[in-house]
């Protein structure tokens, strides 16, 4: 819907400067425009951001509120899922992503820096002859050790021994892993 309204662009758009961070909190207001969130809730039925936090229940897995005991509503600082980027994804064949398909923010510097690429730029010719994941359920494993982690996100995979997945073309799936990583089951 967004890439439709918005000449084929991913969010943020076509004249963003830069992108959207990788990992995505529950909640935005007007000053989240890294967040996915921000530039989709009118899609989902959410309001137009304000100054005030508002969340959606379609952006807040039950299974991730529920896997850590410190998350008390939909509103505390919740990173559950997480966007595919640049470097991210390995396939066992060694193939990774060229380019972050939602780009991403200059706060992490300017070599990391990109700009949101076109949805229809984003196929199976990308990532070795299989559609790219665009979203993913986020926690201590996928973080692989990073200190901050434990503050933002459930510290088990909500899903014990599965991780869903949004691809590109729309469809979902549940996939089993078995070591950390995002990308374990490829």
């Amino acid at each position: 819907m967004f890439a439709n309204d918005h000449q084929d662009f991913l969010p943020p758009g076509e004249n963003a400067p830069e992108g959207l961070y990788s990992g995505q909190y529950n909640w935005y207001n007007v000053y989240s425009s890294a967040e996915l969130i921000y530039h989709v809730a009118t899609y989902l039925g959410g309001k137009e951001p304000s100054t005030t936090r508002q969340s959606l229940n379609v952006f807040t897995c039950p299974a991730m509120m529920s896997a850590n005991p410190t998350f008390k509503d939909n509103l505390t600082n919740v990173l559950g899922y997480a966007l595919i980027y640049k470097g991210f994804s390995q396939k066992p064949d060694g193939t990774m992503l060229p380019w972050s398909p939602f780009g991403y923010p200059s706060s992490s510097g300017a070599a990391y820096t990109e700009t949101p690429h076109k949805i229809s730029q984003v196929s199976s010719s990308l990532w070795g002859g299989t559609v790219p994941w665009m979203l993913t359920d986020m926690d201590q494993w996928t973080m692989n050790g990073n200190p901050w982690a434990p503050l933002l996100v459930a510290p088990k995979p909500p899903h014990i021994n599965r991780r869903s997945y949004v691809y590109f073309d729309g469809h979902v799936e549940a996939l089993r892993f078995t070591a950390p990583g995002f990308s374990n089951p490829f």
